[in-house]
């Protein structure tokens, strides 16, 4: 797979085929995550530095070295924008992107896992052709039911669950003390 094809397959099939204002949710495979506006990098010549700034609207001083003005584009590079994000927001839709090295937010992922054993377990050195290695993986891949999605869904909202629940445990005092009297100063009628 690379960015032209999944663009390609991308805009013909989901984009044509799912609900108005659709939320989209991607990882961050490669050909996901083309930018469409890259941010200048320490290789770039400074005059595109400053042409990037300038298009961007974002003050500088032309006067800066090329390490103070990538320092200025470091504080705005969350202009940067995905090529599929910026499709999917034309045709109405939203995406949202996995973090990094979570895949057990994604079910894909063990629907793919399923398809893999299988394949695995059909297969032995003999016969590993590419031919036979394709039919395996076509006939793996059709042999994954809607109770499988179900599940492998099920499964990632209880990974969800168990994340959301510790990062809310994280984020609790020690100790917790409400003060049921009124310390405020004012009077119980509103005065």
């Amino acid at each position: 797979m690379n960015h032209t094809c999944f663009l390609s397959w991308f805009q013909t099939q989901p984009l044509a085929n799912i609900p108005a204002q659709s939320l989209i949710v991607l990882d961050n495979a490669p050909y996901h995550s083309k930018i469409s506006n890259k941010a200048p990098v320490s290789s770039s010549k400074k005059a595109e530095i400053v042409s990037w700034l300038t298009k961007h609207n974002i003050t500088h001083d032309p006067s800066f070295t090329k390490c103070e003005l990538l320092d200025v584009v470091k504080e705005h590079k969350y202009l940067q924008e995905y090529e599929t994000d910026k499709i999917a927001r034309d045709a109405g839709h939203k995406v949202l992107r996995l973090p990094p090295h979570y895949c057990e937010f994604n079910p894909i992922e063990l629907i793919w896992a399923q398809i893999k054993n299988e394949v695995k377990k059909c297969s032995s050195n003999e016969n590993q052709t590419l031919t036979n290695v394709e039919h395996l993986t076509k006939r793996a891949t059709d042999r994954v039911t809607a109770e499988d999605w179900r599940s492998c869904m099920c499964h990632t909202r209880e990974v969800e669950d168990i994340y959301r629940s510790d990062i809310a445990r994280d984020h609790l005092p020690e100790k917790l003390i409400i003060n049921i009297t009124s310390d405020s100063g004012e009077s119980e009628s509103g005065d």
